[in-house]
């Protein structure tokens, strides 16, 4: 079966990548973090990336990255609550980060809680032990549940 060809298709696909690149982004930021908690994500962000091509993905990653700052805490919160036996600090950072991306988008950036959860354990996939996708999933899986 042919994938529809016309334009509203492809500016949807556009956008899901666009969407993914600028999560991308953000989850490498907030791993930044937890090296240097002190310094603001979007002076982070200012420093290291220019300006991109695309106002949208653009805008995603600075409203992702101001949620998380107004609301680490209880962000942190949340996580800590869920992961049970584990203490934040404990956590992979890696994992962690996943993790407030994830909590910081289903709470605070409207992305529905299922694409949320589903393109933070691709990103766990990716970037995180082969234990950490499932990790991820249940705590998140059990935060969406809840709000």
């Amino acid at each position: 079966m042919r994938a529809p060809t016309n334009t509203a298709y492809h500016k949807e696909q556009k956008k899901f990548m666009n969407r993914y690149k600028a999560r991308e982004a953000a989850f490498t930021l907030i791993y930044q973090h937890t090296f240097a908690p002190s310094n603001s994500l979007l002076d982070m962000y200012f420093d290291e990336i220019e300006e991109r091509d695309d106002l949208e993905e653009d805008e995603f990653i600075r409203a992702i990255l101001s949620a998380f700052e107004m609301n680490s805490l209880d962000i942190d919160e949340l996580i800590a609550a869920r992961a049970s036996g584990w203490k934040l600090d404990r956590l992979a950072r890696v994992t962690l980060a996943l993790l407030r991306l994830g909590v910081c988008e289903m709470k605070y950036c409207d992305t529905p809680k299922e694409i949320a959860i589903n393109e933070i354990v691709e990103l766990a996939k990716t970037y995180d032990s082969d234990e950490a996708p499932a990790f991820i999933n249940g705590i998140l899986d059990a935060i969406a549940k809840e709000q």
